[in-house]
């Protein structure tokens, strides 16, 4: 049984007549007759009662034009869908993101893509940088929002967003009454960071300016979510360094203080396959072309 057939059979259904539903299809009668034999041959049933004022459906004709148009309307569907998919305007993206960047980009990424690419499904999976890393590889995951990757063989990424790095301070400790804090204002105090492995690339700028400082702080806890960085501060427990997207988020008892010497420091980034072949893979980062359209104003 082929897809010819159930059009035929369903022209000859909606015209009522052989020769008319021929015309329509553009077909020789005999034809359109011999095919319909087929069919009927391998349904194994009589599916129309042809007689001279045309021809007439069997009660198996009845039931079997149901599922033929519905098949056929099933595939016309899919057809178009994939047309569609091939042209970017339909399909699905999974994307990784970091937990920091859905403070930041990500929100309004989202709104964007589904301005301009309304029938794409976009899939958010939270990973950390290095699972990212290997998602892209493993194709589980077509973009990853996060650190920009470097060094990273058949990867590339596109900055979208630079951000700077700030303390957090309880509101009662000395340095919250200043309006910014210097690397050396933090020589003696204990910090809290992120562990290396969640943020590998925050971590490594953090070493880059302490090395550039010749300072060697007191690491007094690390952690493995951002947040929890915010927790221990509000108990006292020391510092925590973060990224400026957390400044936003309200914690009892904790203040946020531009580092001086972290400025611009970090980069969000926008990260995939260079052979990946999605369109729509494409067009989403087309979206990101423009950084200053994926900012969120921040309060001061």
């Amino acid at each position: 049984m082929e897809l010819r057939h159930l059009r035929y059979f369903e022209a000859i259904a909606a015209t009522g007549n052989v020769t008319r539903a021929a015309a329509t299809l553009h077909i020789s009668q005999p034809s359109l007759s011999q095919a319909i034999k087929e069919l009927e041959a391998e349904v194994g049933m009589p599916l129309l009662v042809r007689g001279p004022r045309g021809s007439v459906l069997t009660e198996a004709g009845r039931e079997f034009i149901k599922h033929a148009s519905d098949i056929l309307e099933r595939v016309s569907a899919a057809r178009d869908a994939s047309r569609r998919a091939a042209h970017g305007a339909a399909g699905q993206l999974v994307v990784a993101v970091t937990g920091s960047s859905v403070f930041d980009v990500v929100p309004e990424l989202i709104r964007q893509a589904a301005e301009h690419m309304p029938e794409v499904s976009l899939r958010l999976v939270e990973m950390l940088t290095d699972k990212q890393i290997e998602a892209l590889y493993a194709r589980r995951v077509d973009v990853a929002i996060g650190r920009a990757l470097r060094n990273e063989p058949g990867l590339t990424s596109r900055v979208i967003a630079r951000r700077s790095f700030m303390v957090a301070v309880h509101v009662r400790h000395p340095l919250a009454r200043q309006r910014s804090i210097t690397l050396d204002d933090l020589r003696n105090e204990p910090l809290i960071t992120p562990q290396r492995r969640l943020g590998p690339g925050f971590h490594a700028q953090l070493m880059t300016l302490l090395t550039r400082a010749k300072l060697n702080l007191q690491i007094a806890h690390e952690v493995t979510h951002m947040p929890t960085v915010l927790g221990l501060v509000a108990a006292g427990l020391g510092l925590g360094i973060v990224s400026d997207e957390l400044r936003d988020l309200e914690v009892r008892d904790v203040v946020y203080r531009p580092l001086f010497e972290g400025h611009d420091a970090l980069e969000l980034a926008v990260s995939w396959r260079l052979d990946n072949p999605s369109v729509a893979l494409a067009q989403f980062v087309g979206l990101c072309r423009n950084p200053s359209s994926l900012e969120i104003p921040h309060a001061p």
